[in-house]
């Protein structure tokens, strides 16, 4: 393709496989760029003419309105045809490279140790030539790594690395590569370089930061420099000494500091007036390099312009099988407080949302959480007493190529989090209202009332304890998503604690008889039917795999244990003798347990599905589990000579059946079908495999699509007209979101003639001829908890046909003038 840019009037060829930019670079175009991943808008242009493919970006860099006025970004601009280019941002004075990028292929002549940690890599590049200052890609295992050359001569490049076990390229210098050995190269790059003046110069570096600084450095001697130079070291161990100590320029001296006490030396010579208005050149760390602006800018007054800086910035690879990430949108730049990659790279870290465009919990969520595998691949700023580092892989035996790449289903976070409090608040308080209002509390037989003074606060310390282990859990998860999901579970335990008893509280100011936390403390401490579970909870508060215990907690205790207690000797129980308020408590504990289970369920599948670690995963899992469930299971049985003190019983045994059942669904949604056998749970069929992650397309230009359901078919669109001609509609349907409302009621109505169920990836879609009915009854008995009307529409998306709710029911009619009739009978 021929690319013509305008208003310079020049031309150039491009390759179907490559961006404007990277065209431009080839040709020895010095063209307008920051990040060359579509995030900075650098590079924006216009198209005059011409259409192109445009790579991922990001909308902060190119909104829709921009792009479909006819606004693109170079660096992910793939020609489809000649274009015509009008540049907004260029220099008519330098605006061609001295010299231009290319691809090269280099030799390996020396590997020498300079320091314990760092070395000095020469490498043989014939023809290769560039500006004293910038940089090189080098490509490692499909990767690429970006470092500064430390030489000023051509045909060569010299490299200051500091090496990191596991490092791409780093971490082959303990012996992997040798002389001889071939890299290829990509660059140069950037545009630090020596400018030409008569001011003085001031030079400030950290670590290997030397690299392009003695670049400079040997520069300004084989020019005859004789421009007074000062140079500022930070560095722990001597480096480059030799090089640096045997420089012949006419004025010069350095200073080496083990720390930033190199900021107060700078700070000092420039307050003594020794360097007057001096050009400033640093290279090194982020947290050095912005310490140090506002220091040279507005203390010491140096123009922002004579200041030049190669910043160490961040670069992300979790998982070493992946090499591209063009095929899905990068929307988010990661900057670290320390300097990451194999040295000094130039490339930039992004998630990659699940859907087209990221959500409001993926932009709040991932990468928030630092890891030395994604961000701070120079190692952790800080560390234990014993060198583990502020998170640390070891912290559970499960495995992921990339932990930041879970999701949670249910996408909590903060704002949410806290709003779905206060509502249940609102909904306990009002329940606790209309009670005392109607009269209800008085109306409790004296002997339920006796069962909730020794029963009812017990579970807060059930609740209790799982706070415990899933907080201290949550402390050392290796992902932000991850993290997010086991301390909001946590709070949630937490909050629910607090709730039981505050409402015992509210109890006993209308009965009269108390309900002291004490007896429930004893109860749990002492009496036998807790015992099991009591020392579950202190195991589970013990264990140090922060993965074990949330597999133990989400996948045995809490499907077992924890459902019997609210589900059945709570809610059920409180049913059958009448209470219909403190099954409100049990409800709000069994929606979030719900969103608990569902994440649960999907970090287990995407740990399953992990291409390099889900064999090992699957056998370290079901290992737990068969240690864990049937201990679950032994305290569940513990549990149930408790249903014998409740006035109006429940059965035990079926209530057990029913939780074993429960688990056993549990464990076949995430995956582990083989294992439902240890609660006597027999799958219908062979689990389901989890659907693979959507292929993430190139986003196309100027063109938009309708969203399709599972199959192709656009989800929830009503069925098809009759073909008699009357042009009516004889069917009817919901949509209903997959949670637990909504599962219920696809469980319920699937077994009824004439009625359909589709399963799509995130909801149900029921269909009905005629006539739709919906028990209350039938779906709270499923759910153990009362549901009504509201409850059923709260998880309903859309519907077609005419709605009723009754006092018993929600009915939708495909007739108007049957639901007309009904509702004036």
């Amino acid at each position: 393709m021929k690319v013509r840019f305008e208003p310079i009037g020049e031309e150039i060829d491009c390759a179907p496989d490559e961006s404007v930019l990277d065209a431009a670079f080839r040709q020895g175009y010095n063209l307008a760029y920051g990040c060359r991943e579509g995030q900075c808008s650098a590079c924006k242009c216009f198209l005059i003419e011409g259409e192109v493919a445009l790579k991922p970006y990001s909308n902060f860099a190119l909104s829709d309105s921009e792009e479909s006025s006819g606004y693109s970004l170079m660096c992910r601009a793939m020609p489809e045809q000649d274009l015509v280019i009008e540049l907004l941002h260029y220099d008519p004075d330098n605006y061609r490279l001295e010299n231009p990028i290319r691809d090269g292929v280099s030799t390996v002549t020396a590997i020498e140790p300079l320091t314990d940690d760092i070395s000095r890599v020469v490498l043989d590049a014939p023809g290769f030539s560039f500006t004293p200052g910038q940089f090189v890609d080098v490509h490692v295992d499909g990767a690429k790594r970006s470092f500064s050359m430390a030489n000023a001569d051509a045909g060569r490049i010299e490299l200051i690395v500091k090496r990191y076990p596991g490092g791409r390229f780093s971490g082959k210098l303990d012996g992997q590569l040798k002389p001889g050995d071939e890299v290829g190269f990509t660059g140069p790059y950037g545009a630090l370089r020596v400018r030409e003046n008569a001011r003085p110069i001031l030079m400030i570096a950290a670590g290997t930061g030397i690299g392009p600084m003695l670049s400079l450095l040997r520069q300004l001697e084989a020019t005859g420099c004789s421009r007074p130079v000062r140079v500022f070291f930070a560095t722990r161990t001597p480096l480059c000494s030799e090089e640096i100590g045997g420089l012949k320029l006419a004025d010069f001296s350095i200073q080496t500091f083990p720390d930033r006490s190199i900021l107060e030396a700078v700070d000092e010579l420039l307050g003594a007036g020794e360097l007057a208005e001096p050009d400033v050149y640093m290279c090194g760390p982020p947290p050095m390099l912005e310490a140090a602006e506002p220091m040279l800018i507005e203390k010491h007054k140096i123009d922002e312009q004579r200041i030049f800086q190669d910043k160490f910035t961040t670069a992300a690879e979790a998982d070493p099988a992946r090499t591209d990430s063009a095929g899905a949108a990068p929307t988010k730049r990661v900057a670290a407080a320390t300097p990451s990659g194999d040295e000094a790279e130039r490339q930039f870290s992004w998630y990659i949302p699940q859907k087209r465009r990221p959500t409001l919990y993926e932009d709040v969520t991932v990468d928030t959480q630092p890891s030395v595998h994604r961000h701070l691949r120079r190692g952790w700023p800080v560390s234990f007493e014993d060198g583990r580092g502020t998170w640390d892989d070891a912290s559970t035996t499960l495995r992921a190529c990339d932990w930041f790449e879970f999701r949670d289903p249910g996408e909590q976070w903060e704002r949410p989090y806290y709003q779905v409090g206060t509502a249940v608040e609102h909904q306990i308080e009002g329940a606790m209202r209309s009670a005392l209002q109607e009269g209800l509390i008085e109306d409790f037989a004296p002997e339920w009332v006796e069962f909730l003074r020794h029963f009812l606060q017990v579970p807060a310390y059930v609740e209790h304890g799982l706070w415990f282990a899933l907080a201290t859990a949550g402390r050392d998860c290796l992902s932000d998503s991850v993290s997010t999901c086991v301390c909001l579970q946590a709070a949630m335990k937490q909050r629910s604690a607090q709730a039981i008893v505050l409402y015992a509280m509210d109890l006993e100011e209308h009965l009269d008889v108390g309900l002291p936390i004490e007896t429930a403390r004893d109860a749990f401490l002492e009496d036998e039917p807790w015992q099991p579970t009591r020392r579950l909870l202190e195991r589970l508060a013990a264990t140090a795999d922060w993965g074990e215990v949330v597999i133990a907690a989400n996948l045995a205790f809490e499907p077992v244990v924890a459902t019997l207690i609210r589900r059945e000797l709570g809610t059920r129980a409180a049913a059958a003798n009448g209470d219909t308020v403190t099954p409100v408590l049990a409800r709000v504990e069994t929606q979030e347990w719900e969103w608990a289970r569902a994440w649960t369920v999907a970090l287990v599948r995407f740990l399953l599905d992990d291409t390099r670690f889900g064999e090992a995963n699957r056998a370290t899992i079901s290992d737990w589990i068969r240690d864990w469930l049937p201990r679950s299971v032994e305290a569940a049985l513990a549990l149930t000579p408790l249903a014998d003190e409740i006035p109006t019983g429940i059965d035990a045994n079926n209530a057990t059946e029913r939780v074993q059942a429960y688990a056993g669904q549990t464990l076949e949604e995430a995956g582990l079908p083989e294992l439902c056998s240890l609660v006597g749970y027999e799958p219908a069929e062979a689990a389901v495999a989890a659907p693979s992650p959507a292929t993430r397309r190139v986003r196309p230009p100027r063109e938009r699509r309708a969203t399709a359901g599972a199959g192709g078919a656009v989800a929830a669109a009503p069925p098809p007209p009759p073909a008699d001609g009357e042009g009516t509609y004889d069917f009817v349907g919901i949509v209903m979101a997959k949670s637990a409302e909504g599962d219920a009621v696809a469980r319920i109505l699937s077994e009824r003639e004439d009625i359909v169920v589709h399963e799509q990836p995130a909801f149900w879609d029921i269909r009905a001829k005629d006539r739709l009915v919906i028990p209350y009854d039938e779906v709270s008995e499923e759910l153990g908890y009362e549901i009504d009307a509201y409850s059923i529409q709260h998880e309903m998306s859309t519907h077609y046909g005419r709605m009723v709710a009754t006092d018993d029911a929600l009915m939708l009619f495909s007739d108007p003038t049957e639901a007309m009739e009904h509702l004036m009978s």
